[in-house]
């Protein structure tokens, strides 16, 4: 929980609070990022609008789309909502010390004659990812990142993910629904995936603190969003679908879809897909990306996988199980943790680690 100091009576300012939230997603160095970094990155069809830049004061040390968590120096992000425009909050944003405000068309009108810079373009949520990962320059400096989507079992794979990580001697980093942690060092979260600015500034504080390695939940809503939008993940998983957040994706397809963005080359370089279910087969068929699939139930007649979970029996409190590859490559595993499903997401988390470079040694030991 995040509170403010306040004096006998006083009420704490909630906006304050937003702002100490916000501060702790951002690297203790802010960074310089000039306004030529800014519209490159912005893209062909974006301009400068709006009141010039003072002598000295073309630049941004943040980006922030919430106007009650500005920063001083931040560029403001006044995005179009399904009720009102980010726009109509610039004047807020201002007094909390935005530098700059990026919008669009829309936005620029409502702006009126505000007396900063204003980048101007056609889609700003869809440039908001790599305008942010230019001010933080996380695209040189984050942590090699393993993504998990999926309805369930992402948040247990990424914290399998974690502890395998420390098990073979690296600093790590989580990003997920319960915890986001830079090393050991907590943040609160109020997202399953923070938005972009924040993911970005919180990449560049997590080289910061000598994160190497970081494992992250990537939710439907996230990719739908675009939140995530300027990173890239080393190997993403594919747990199971199961019907959830329909009000959104307005059914199954949309929802599949929202989730197979994840494994595209905009995203992940490579992809472990779970194919316990139909989903999963089809996942896998249509990745955009190099895929090994993972089977983590009995197999069917004529069925087979790259990963196959083979041997499954009970271990104390657990379970053990061999984690298999077709070319007869394997591991034994024991997980303390009850349940079928959590040998599905110990085994994805398994072959997660070993489709990035991992040594079968190297983990059978960790």
């Amino acid at each position: 929980m995040v509170t403010s100091m306040t004096t006998a009576g006083q009420t704490p300012d909630p906006h304050e609070s937003l702002g100490e939230a916000e501060r702790e997603f951002r690297p203790r160095r802010a960074p310089h990022a000039p306004f030529e970094r800014l519209i490159e990155a912005a893209g062909e069809h974006s301009s400068w609008a709006g009141t010039p830049a003072e002598p000295g004061e073309d630049y941004v040390t943040g980006v922030c789309l919430d106007s009650r968590a500005v920063q001083e120096g931040d560029l403001y992000a006044a995005l179009p909502g399904a009720r009102t425009h980010g726009a109509g909050f610039a004047q807020a944003a201002l007094q909390r010390g935005a530098r700059a405000v990026l919008t669009d068309a829309a936005g620029l009108e409502l702006l009126g004659s505000l007396p900063v810079p204003v980048l101007l373009t056609e889609d700003p949520r869809a440039v908001l990812g790599a305008v942010s990962a230019a001010v933080y320059q996380s695209a040189s400096h984050a942590p090699i990142t393993f993504a998990v989507t999926g309805t369930n079992g992402k948040t247990t794979t990424t914290y399998l993910l974690r502890s395998l990580l420390q098990a073979l001697g690296l600093t790590t980093g989580l990003i997920g629904t319960i915890e986001i942690l830079a090393g050991d060092t907590p943040i609160p979260s109020v997202l399953t995936t923070p938005e972009a600015p924040q993911l970005h500034a919180l990449m560049a504080r997590m080289a910061e603190s000598g994160v190497s390695h970081a494992a992250m939940e990537v939710s439907s809503h996230s990719l739908e969003f675009r939140r995530i939008a300027g990173l890239r993940f080393a190997v993403s998983g594919f747990t199971n679908l199961t019907q959830d957040h329909l009000d959104l994706h307005g059914g199954m397809e949309g929802y599949f879809h929202a989730k197979a963005a994840l494994f595209t080359p905009e995203y992940s370089d490579r992809a472990v897909i779970t194919v316990d279910q139909e989903w999963g087969l089809r996942m896998a068929a249509e990745a955009g990306v190099p895929a090994v699939t993972l089977l983590t139930r009995p197999a069917a007649p004529g069925e087979s996988a790259d990963w196959s979970v083979l041997g499954l029996r009970r271990g104390g409190l657990g379970l053990r199980f061999e984690l298999r590859h077709r070319d007869g490559r394997g591991l034994r595993a024991v997980t303390q943790l009850p349940g079928d499903f959590n040998v599905s997401n110990a085994a994805l988390a398994l072959a997660m680690l070993l489709e990035s470079g991992v040594e079968l040694g190297d983990l059978h030991a960790a």
